[in-house]
């Protein structure tokens, strides 16, 4: 519609719920994309009585992973082997750095969304103490350009501790993470030749824990080192992204090279990261392979997915992230929490860092009940023309959604521009796990001083408000 407030134009207004035109508001439904990708081996109506579990019901998913995980868990003390976490029910002997600081990572993370919860404390305690008996930077596969696995696991450690630190406020692994992280910057790996694929993939994850750790901590610093190895792996993608982002090694696939450039490189330049997202997640797998380690592959992939959704707010993006999720997830046949690394595997064959997977790519960011993404399509704009961005809403429940919307604008001294708000109220409905994506086109006056603005829309839910905003700069 055209609104006329106080000189200021508004192009167009966002809503939930479908209408006609090429700037109509998209709602969407994962099913029909899962009946798709699994061959139709189920009708619509069994699926939807077997949605995965969203919003407060997500976090009782991630409880019983974390219950699944701890059940994996050495429990010998004054051994040398106390607290590491075995890699799957049918592999009780083998046991690695990586699955147990996943561990910590899903343990903490669940303490926080619990309010508290104590439950897996002595778990996570235990955890740490066989962590740093044998530190990520030590495991196998050596220094060097190829040296990937001390890499990951050096990247998982960033991850654990930030959570960690997040769930107790205790930062006394803090030295630990730090000495990770230095790892990681003088151990940059070879990405070319044969090795190309693994690297490249690693070295994108690891670009996006250093980035996340960063931010946890508010570290200028480690934030520009994981802008810097980004921008490496970023150039490799681009060079041939069907291959980078489409290709499979070890336990780890394109999706992981795309989150890592995703969180890494955008932050003062969304409108930028809205047009690299858009160009290049389409090389991204939509579903997951059937083959070894196939249940990982597609653990990346939606975590990719789920990157480029909140890069460019394309509905799309979060419809595949929705239904990589929901496959994994149905492939915990006993209901036990745990899911194998392939979805041929049975139900006795479970892993700990499959199931670490999961939690971490696609049931952690679907606790929250609704999620707003707010993209820009340009940095600047001049007094007069119009700002021009993308608003994407999801509703992580079982159930539809009522939400109401309004946008302020504020000058870079943090009064508010224009009228109050900006533009709304407009309201709609969200469909069960759904999603809408709407353009608007905001214009703002001959009048508007130059500096540096700051766009919020904020979304009224059942469940409380939720905000999205960026900054962006009249000329």
């Amino acid at each position: 519609m055209l609104r006329a407030m106080s000189g200021v134009l508004v192009v167009a207004s966002f809503s939930c719920l479908a209408s006609s035109g090429p700037a109509a508001a998209q709602s969407y439904s994962p099913v029909q994309a899962l009946l798709e990708r699994e061959g139709g081996d189920r009708s619509e109506s069994e699926t939807l009585a077997d949605p995965i579990p969203a919003g407060a019901g997500a976090i009782d998913l991630l409880h019983r992973e974390a219950r699944f995980v701890r059940t994996l868990q050495f429990e010998v003390p004054l051994s040398e082997i106390d607290g590491a976490v075995r890699d799957a029910e049918h592999l009780l002997d083998d046991f690695a750095t990586a699955n147990t600081a996943e561990a910590i990572w899903l343990w903490s993370r669940y303490r926080t969304l619990s309010g508290g919860a104590r439950e897996f404390d002595s778990a996570v305690s235990r955890a740490w103490g066989y962590v740093e008996r044998f530190p990520a930077y030590l495991e196998e596969g050596g220094d060097g350009p190829n040296g990937y696995y001390r890499v990951y696991n050096c990247a998982w450690a960033l991850l654990s501790e930030a959570a960690y630190r997040a769930s107790t406020g205790d930062d006394s692994h803090e030295s630990y993470a730090r000495d990770c992280a230095r790892y990681i910057l003088d151990n940059p790996l070879e990405i070319a030749g044969s090795t190309a694929l693994i690297n490249g993939q690693v070295t994108g994850f690891a670009a996006g824990a250093l980035a996340l750790f960063g931010r946890s901590r508010g570290d200028a610093s480690r934030m520009s080192d994981a802008r810097a190895l980004a921008a490496v792996v970023k150039t490799w993608i681009e060079s041939d992204p069907a291959k980078a982002l489409g290709g499979e090694t070890w336990a780890i696939s394109g999706g992981a090279a795309f989150f890592g450039v995703a969180v890494s490189s955008f932050a003062d330049d969304p409108a930028s990261g809205r047009a690299w997202a858009r160009e290049y997640a389409p090389y991204l797998d939509t579903t997951v392979p059937r083959g070894r380690y196939g249940s990982a592959f597609g653990a990346w992939y939606a975590l990719g997915h789920l990157a480029a959704w909140r890069l460019s707010g394309e509905r799309q993006q979060h419809e595949e992230f929705l239904a990589l999720t929901m496959q994994l997830y149905r492939s915990d046949g006993d209901g036990d929490g745990g899911i194998p690394s392939e979805l041929a595997a049975g139900d006795d064959e479970d892993r700990s860092w499959t199931t670490s997977f999961l939690a971490f790519m696609g049931v952690d960011p679907i606790t929250a009940p609704v999620e707003v993404v707010v993209v820009p399509h340009v940095s600047s704009i001049t007094p007069g023309s119009v700002l021009p961005y993308t608003v994407s809403v999801a509703n992580n429940a079982s159930i539809s959604v009522r939400v109401t919307g309004v946008a302020y604008a504020f000058q870079g001294d943090g009064s508010p521009y224009g009228t109050d708000p900006v533009v709304g109220p407009w309201s709609g409905t969200l469909s069960a796990l759904g999603a809408g994506e709407r353009y608007v086109g905001k214009r703002f006056g001959r009048l508007a001083y130059e500096g540096l603005y700051r766009y919020v829309v904020r979304v009224d839910t059942p469940s409380g408000p939720v905000e999205g905003a960026f900054l962006f700069r009249v000329l």
